[in-house]
């Protein structure tokens, strides 16, 4: 199989999700009342290392251009300061899966398949980590919607040569105590064939 040079897109933007109004933020814990941490989604990471989306949820529309993965940034905030939360390891989230799903956001129907992803990384308590998303798998490049980009340079369904997608992120984890954790977070990538810079 031959290797496809292919970019994203792909645009932090304000959502708001879980009730919160503060950009790509989004609460953990979803339905469960006892842990005592959320996780917030602070944005995507740029080569650098800068991110999009500023920690007082200030949104950046600067794009970067990614192959298959994105580093993110999540911080691990403790729900009260405490010092004995704060500072108590046991409160450390393991993440151990997620989903990416796409919804089209320029009158198409088509999208990349819904998938999961098992990792398990540590966040410990009170502390920013860097996670590496997948956004898509590599195989997604050579089916419709996003191989008719590569084989015709236009989307078939659309006759756009791009495709305008919101991508939603869900992780699981736990605490090392037991406690679920959940973190969903949604962020605009366009799939396009030669995307300008």
């Amino acid at each position: 199989m031959r290797s496809i040079k292919f970019s994203l897109q792909v645009v932090v933007t304000a959502v708001t999700l879980a009730g919160l109004g503060l950009g790509l933020v989004s609460c953990s814990d979803l339905g469960n009342t006892k842990a005592l941490s959320h996780l917030i989604f602070n944005g995507i990471l740029k080569g650098d290392g800068g991110a999009f989306l500023s920690a007082d949820g200030i949104v950046s529309e600067v794009a970067v251009t990614l192959n298959d993965e994105a580093d993110i940034s999540i911080t691990n905030d403790p729900v009260r300061d405490t010092t004995d939360v704060a500072s108590n390891e046991l409160y450390d989230v393991l993440l151990k899966t997620y989903t990416v799903s796409f919804e089209r956001t320029d009158g198409g129907t088509a999208v990349p398949s819904t998938f999961g992803v098992r990792l398990t990384q540590r966040l410990p308590i009170n502390a920013t980590s860097t996670v590496t998303l997948l956004v898509l798998r590599p195989e997604q490049k050579y089916v419709p919607p996003l191989g008719d980009l590569q084989n015709f340079g236009v989307e078939l369904e659309t006759g756009y040569p791009t495709i305008q997608t919101l991508a939603t992120v869900h992780m699981y984890g736990e605490n090392l105590v037991g406690d679920g954790i959940e973190l969903k977070f949604q962020f605009k990538v366009t799939f396009c064939r030669k995307c300008k810079a």
